[in-house]
């Protein structure tokens, strides 16, 4: 169950595109306590606690405002039908409905560095796989979120790769045959000189997640560690977090 502070961190995050009676609505549905979530809340909006009433004097009724003299002078008016309650208001015909939160997925941590806005023009997102099937995958919900795209099949490809072109995230396997692991790609470029140092990179790995924390350096602030099968919300979360882009996978 994520904690009190990764609440906050994401009410925060989202509180400006997001209604705060949707996120909690969001929060609740993770069967995260009621209690909980109104706490959150009230941290993240900076709120002060509600001012408790004056409790009554016993036996005295409580004193109601006088009506204005026009208004006791006035006869009642007649009792009309209750209105009908209005339906919710729906988007007008043609436009897509308002986008729901993003929920929060098992083990997501809020990231603590500012995101590396990808610099203007041809942004690419690298995937490198040598698994077909999982490259594909990736390549295709990427290009459907509307991401450039490009892709590697080994680490010695993806180093190449990303000397050579722009880049505003990398995406990469971390066992692969040839030239090294993907966290060997990753130590060669966070030492050259062709690409920028912080360089976003998410590992999407099927190792065990013990094995796989032992070798991918997770005080970097501009990396994080997914294992496979992929959750798309986590992935489209750690976008966000690492390059400032959000877009629905």
């Amino acid at each position: 169950m994520a904690t009190l502070e990764q609440i906050v961190a994401y009410l925060r995050q989202n509180m400006a595109k997001y209604p705060v009676a949707a996120l909690r609505a969001q929060l609740l549905k993770q069967n995260i306590p009621q209690a909980t979530v109104d706490n959150a809340i009230r941290i993240a909006t900076g709120a002060a606690q509600a001012v408790p009433a004056k409790p009554a004097v016993p036996g005295k009724a409580p004193a109601q405002p006088a009506k204005p003299l026009a208004a006791q002078q006035q006869p009642a008016a007649p009792a009309q039908p209750a209105p009908a309650q209005p339906q919710a208001a729906q988007p007008p015909q043609g436009q897509p409905a308002a986008e729901q939160p993003i929920p929060i997925p098992k083990g997501y941590m809020p990231s603590k560095a500012p995101p590396v806005i990808p610099p203007p023009g041809r942004a690419y997102v690298l995937v490198v796989d040598d698994d077909q099937l999982i490259r594909d995958m990736l390549v295709n919900k990427l290009e459907g979120a509307g991401y450039r795209v490009t892709c590697a099949e080994d680490a010695a490809q993806s180093v190449i790769q990303a000397e050579g072109m722009r880049l505003a995230l990398l995406v990469s396997d971390i066992e692969m045959p040839g030239f090294g692991t993907g966290v060997d790609a990753l130590k060669k470029l966070r030492g050259s000189n062709y690409v920028k140092r912080n360089l976003p990179v998410i590992f999407v790995t099927g190792m065990p997640p013990n094995e796989a924390r032992k070798i991918v350096p997770l005080t970097d602030p501009y990396v994080r560690l997914m294992h496979k099968p992929v959750d798309w919300n986590l992935l489209r979360l750690y976008i966000r977090d690492l390059t400032g882009m959000d877009r629905p996978l």
